[in-house]
């Protein structure tokens, strides 16, 4: 029989239905959510202090930008080697993730990309030797290709073959891309995922018209160490191709009428280090 207020015909499930972990939540929440001011009244809002086994932070904006989604895209804000994956929509997010309304393989594919990686070290900030990864600086100024379509096979591919290899070792994306980028590492299945990375640059690179450049796969030293990754020089030539069209896909929107034209000089003195500017939004991020 369930107690207190919930009737016994209430055809869903209560918290009540899980009491090993109503107590849990009893015994760490419970005390925090009706703590009281020196005034005597409660220090969190209404109804927080009544309800509180439910959720705080119930993020509507966020489920209603995934609403119709199966999956979307998450990746650690505070990371070192910028791992992106699907997760169900279903899931409950942590604070600490960047959570992108996005469900196509080949959004993951530019994301995961050397590219997109390059784009982000450049434009975030560090926390001590990670990345601090923000959306605001390197996301919604990242151009994506036109023509993405052409990415999906080599995307499957290898995501496919990165989960099952992480099943198989029973190790996370940050382990995963340790080995990834430890020139130590000979393993048959790490030697094969730098391939099916390479390939997947190229085919990136590809999707952007850039049949000109030779990103010279191969262990190079970075900033944040030894990489597997493309060279420094084909790292500048990227950076400022991508600027290039963030430039030019802001002129064309600014054109259309989607945003005040702001002159030049002031655009610099808005950002920092000379960082482009913050009007080409590709998706939301929550």
């Amino acid at each position: 029989m369930r107690a207190g207020v919930v009737p016994e015909d209430y055809p869903e499930s209560v918290a009540q239905d899980y009491p090993d972990c109503l107590e849990i939540v009893r015994n760490k929440v419970l005390p925090e959510r009706t703590r009281h001011k020196e005034d005597g009244s409660f220090a969190l809002r209404y109804p927080l202090y009544l309800k509180w086994w439910i959720y705080a932070e119930k993020r509507p904006a966020l489920y209603a930008a995934v609403r119709g989604m199966d999956r979307i895209l998450l990746t650690s804000l505070i990371n070192n080697h910028l791992g992106f994956v699907f997760a169900p929509v279903t899931w409950v997010f942590a604070h600490k993730l960047c959570v992108f309304p996005l469900d196509q393989i080949e959004d993951w594919a530019v994301l995961q990309s050397s590219i997109h990686y390059c784009w982000a070290w450049n434009y975030s900030s560090t926390n001590l030797a990670l990345l601090n990864y923000s959306p605001s600086d390197c996301f919604e100024t990242f151009p994506f290709p036109q023509k993405k379509a052409s990415l999906i096979q080599v995307a499957e591919t290898y995501y496919e073959y990165r989960r099952q290899l992480m099943l198989r070792r029973q190790e996370g994306l940050t382990k995963t891309y340790n080995r990834f980028h430890n020139v130590e590492e000979k393993s048959t299945d790490i030697v094969e995922l730098r391939g099916l990375h390479s390939e997947l640059d190229k085919a990136v690179v590809a999707a952007y018209g850039w049949t000109d450049i030779d990103l010279c796969h191969g262990f190079h030293q970075t900033k944040q160490g030894p990489r597997f990754t493309i060279s420094e020089s084909v790292r500048h030539t990227i950076l400022d191709r991508l600027l290039a069209v963030n430039h030019q896909h802001h002129e064309e929107e600014v054109s259309a009428g989607l945003h005040e034209k702001k002159s030049k000089s002031a655009l610099r003195k808005r950002t920092s280090k000379d960082k482009v500017n913050k009007n080409v939004a590709q998706a939301g991020f929550y």
